[in-house]
Order: C-alpha cells, then sequence, then structure tokens
C-alpha cells in the first residue's frame, strides 16, 4: 500500500506546474508574476482546465509586457545612438570649419584705429582749449 501511495504522489507532482525560481522571485514583474502564480497554484491543487486556461492567458499577458519593455529600451537605446552620433558628426564639423570660423572673427591684437586730426572728438577739443588758456 506504501508502494501505491508513494507512486501517487510521484504522479501527483509531476504533474504539477513548476515555477522556475528566477520567475518566482523577480522584481519587475512582481504583479503580473504573482497574479499567474496564484491561478497556477490553483491548477496544480484542483486540476481545473479554466484555471489552466486562465493562466496561460496570464502567461501571454507577462510575456506581451515584457516584450513591450524590451522595444522600449531597443528604440531608447537606438535614439540615445543617435544623439551621441549626431553630436559627434557636429563636434567633428566644428574642429574641420575651426580655421575659417576664427579668420571671421575681427582680431583682438590689432592697434587702436589712429584718429583723424582733422575730425577731433569734444572731449579732444575740452583737453586743447584749456592747454590754450
Amino acid at each position: 500500500m506504501k508502494l501505491i501511495s508513494k507512486i501517487y504522489e510521484e504522479i501527483k507532482l509531476k504533474e504539477r506546474i513548476q515555477i522556475p525560481v528566477n520567475v518566482k522571485l523577480n522584481k519587475r514583474y512582481k504583479k503580473s508574476i504573482k497574479s499567474l502564480m496564484s491561478s497556477i497554484e490553483t491548477y496544480n491543487n484542483t486540476k481545473d482546465t479554466e484555471s489552466l486556461k486562465f493562466s496561460l492567458t496570464q502567461s501571454l499577458r507577462l510575456i506581451d509586457e515584457i516584450l513591450e519593455d524590451n522595444l522600449k529600451t531597443e528604440y531608447e537605446t537606438k535614439y540615445e545612438l543617435k544623439k551621441k552620433n549626431y553630436l559627434i558628426a557636429k563636434f567633428k564639423q566644428y574642429i574641420k570649419n575651426k580655421d575659417n570660423l576664427d579668420a571671421e572673427l575681427p582680431d583682438d591684437d590689432k592697434e587702436p584705429d589712429i584718429k583723424d586730426p582733422n575730425n577731433p572728438s569734444d572731449a579732444e577739443i575740452a583737453r586743447i582749449s584749456k592747454m590754450i588758456n
């Protein structure tokens, strides 16, 4: 009799749906996994096929959520790479054209313009008149 009960117990354990530890302990999808685990436990306890269908539906929803997250991450990565490549290209273009851009700027090292003696400013006229008087 013990042998038969032992065989029944082994069969029962083999028919149970096992949830991997990595899935159980996943923190990112904890809410979805928790509901999935409860429906799987319901199936394991009752062998009700409706709960099995529900578990399958929840599994597919979880897979969909994971795929959406992966797609979002992929798009964000591509966008960041495009921004990086754009900035690198602009910096290279700036470095390439730096000499031309610097040539367009006025030189600060030039001597100040020599004033025209025929056109003195008001301050110069006042200074000269003080010297004369």
